[in-house]
């Protein structure tokens, strides 16, 4: 009886054994497949090689912790204006998925704005390409022909919200808040636009500097007319003539159902312009009655 239980013991034993062989050749297969070369845990630096050790969820939980969330350091601290991509800036892609705010950045050599200050620029630059076919038309003038700014900065000192200077291809904004008015960002990007187009509007400086600045105002005001916004701006609405500007308006636009062409913009075009460096002094400069508003019809009837 004592020698059947001395054997009975030495197998449970030799069981017991073969069990803890086979659970430690599992372990060590398992290090093999988790553990790098070195012995290391690796470090995996991509989204398709982490799921190899933890599948992620098919729930569709966003916060479900990724290679991201691993010692991220704060690197807001750390960006320069040159960090900042397309995909920093809001989507803008119509409903086509056709994107509209394609290379947006590539057209600024230098900037000397803050992270945010760039980037609310550019994030106001897509919202009104989105918004209107005509500064798309603009950007997409400015992207296809390379047209570039030279810099693009804050200048508390200059006396309007933004000023593009054509001698240097400096774009000055007085403030950080003007980036992101409608009006600054559409008028003085159309001025970046004229000086690629007319070759130079530098040489306006004297006689024909009030066509040009005409020209920006009254794309700026179209643009609203047929976006059934507010409008205007080149002729203040104070002025005894600013009811027949927007009558005007109407008419050449079709109560914003039409891009105006020459003939239609003829009959009153220098009438206004008249109208417009008399109520607006700072631009009583020569009108040139043979230059027509020929950056703005391209736009117009691309």
């Amino acid at each position: 009886m004592e020698k059947g239980l001395k054997r009975k013991n030495k197998v449970t034993r030799i069981c017991l054994l073969l069990i803890a062989f086979s659970v430690i050749g599992q372990v060590t297969a398992m290090e093999d497949e988790l553990f790098n070369d070195n012995g290391e845990w690796p470090s995996y630096e991509s989204e398709d090689e982490w799921i190899v050790v933890g599948e992620r969820p098919d729930s569709g939980d966003d916060d479900w912790p990724g290679p991201d969330s691993w010692n991220r350091d704060e690197e807001e601290d750390d960006l320069t204006n040159e960090d900042i991509t397309r995909d920093d800036v809001e989507d803008s892609s119509d409903k086509d998925g056709k994107e509209s705010s394609k290379d947006v950045t590539n057209i600024f050599i230098k900037s000397e704005l803050t992270v945010k200050e760039m980037q609310d620029l550019l994030n106001k630059i897509s919202s009104l390409m989105s918004m209107s076919p005509y500064f798309e038309q603009l950007f997409n003038y400015l992207i296809n022909n390379y047209v570039l700014v030279a810099n693009v900065k804050i200048d508390g000192t200059i006396s309007s919200p933004a000023h593009f200077n054509s001698e240097t291809n400096v774009l000055y904004f007085q403030h950080s808040g003007a980036v992101t008015l409608d009006r600054v960002v559409i008028e003085d990007f159309f001025h970046i636009y004229q000086h690629h187009f007319y070759n130079g509007i530098d040489k306006y400086g004297g006689k024909g500097h009030s066509n040009i600045e005409f020209e920006a105002k009254l794309f700026y005001d179209i643009h609203y007319s047929l976006s059934f916004m507010d409008c205007c701006i080149a002729i203040p609405q104070d002025s005894e003539y600013f009811n027949s500007y927007l009558t005007w308006l109407d008419v050449i636009t079709n109560f914003g159902t039409e891009y105006p062409s020459w003939e239609v913009l003829e009959d009153k075009y220098y009438y206004f312009l008249e109208i417009f460096i008399n109520e607006r002094p700072e631009y009583n400069y020569p009108i040139d009655y043979t230059l027509r508003p020929e950056a703005l019809l391209k736009l117009l009837n691309k």
